[in-house]
């Protein structure tokens, strides 16, 4: 009975978490794609700084400014 014991735990363990693991798998993959999305977003946020600054340097120039994309143009891989 003792040898049956450890393995008589862990079958009990493997059907009563089961629901854990899928949840725990939904929630590192969610994870990442919220880290994927802030990455996206920061880089975004990047470009339209520097084309702020640019358009600023060429207005001072006397030159027209570029346009700057909506975040759904820039994503969509129009840079």
């Amino acid at each position: 009975m003792k040898q049956k014991f450890p393995l008589l735990v862990l079958l009990a363990s493997a059907v009563l978490l089961q629901g854990c693991v899928i949840a725990a798998l939904g929630a590192g993959v969610g994870a990442a794609a919220m880290y994927g999305n802030a990455v996206q977003r920061d880089a975004y946020v990047r470009y339209r700084t520097d084309t702020e600054r640019l358009n600023f340097d060429r207005e001072r120039a006397g030159m027209l400014p570029r346009s700057i994309m909506t975040y759904e143009q820039w994503d969509n891989g129009q840079r």
